[in-house]
Parts: C-alpha cells; structure tokens; sequence
C-alpha cells in the first residue's frame, strides 16, 4: 500500500516559462541607463526581428561587457531562458551570475546593477 503523505511534492523548476517570456521578463530588468548601451540597442533590435536567440545573447555579452553586477532577478530571467533554449554552458553561466550577486552581499533591487569594476562607467 503507498504512503500518500510520504509523497514529496515537486518544486517548481525555472524552465517552466517560454524563452520569449523569459527574455522579455530579463529586459524588464534592465536598468534604464542602459538604453543606450550598443548591446541593449542590438537586443531591441534583435527582438524586432524576432530573433530571439540572438536577442538573449546580446543581453548576456552586455551585462559581463559592462562592468557591472546585475539582480538575482534579471539571473532567474535569463537562466529561464537559457534553459529553455537548451543552452545548458550559459545556464551554469547564469547560475555563476547570480551566486556572484548573492555572495557579494549586495541588494541589488530587481531593475538595478552596481559598479563591480573601478573603470566602469556610472551609467552605461
């Protein structure tokens, strides 16, 4: 006879949102004076021609090109996507991400980056 109470329920995993909504959730978190980052501006124009892969990548080259650490939000995002492209090297990329915001004891509220680099601009 089975146990019913002894059954683990299954946790959530973060592959369960579309690459597209995935992606559209990380941009969200992007901070305003980013905009006009040569990175963020290929993105936008990457998603106008749906271009979704490569969208994604221009999000990820922007933040480590950058100088800055970005929310554990923006990580979940993009592990989400990268997960649901199947790109398992940049899931590990985006784990190592968010580990790094964790440790540093930094609040980087969702839509924020720190300064992580001395030469680092301000505001990109």
């Amino acid at each position: 006879m089975m146990n019913w109470f002894s059954r683990k329920k299954k946790q959530p995993t973060l592959a369960a949102v579309p690459a597209e909504e995935a992606l559209e959730q990380a941009a969200a978190l992007v901070p305003a004076y980013f905009t006009n980052n040569s990175y963020y501006v290929a993105f936008v124009k990457n998603r106008a021609q749906q271009k979704t892969r490569e969208a994604f990548m221009n999000l990820l080259t922007m933040e480590d090109t950058s100088g800055h650490l970005f929310s554990v939000d923006f990580w979940n995002s993009m592990e989400q996507c990268a997960t649901a492209f199947n790109m398992k090297d940049i899931v590990e990329i985006c784990r190592e991400k968010r580990q790094q915001t964790i440790t540093s004891k930094q609040n980087i509220p969702a839509g924020e980056a720190i300064k992580i680099t001395p030469d680092a601009p301000e505001q990109v």
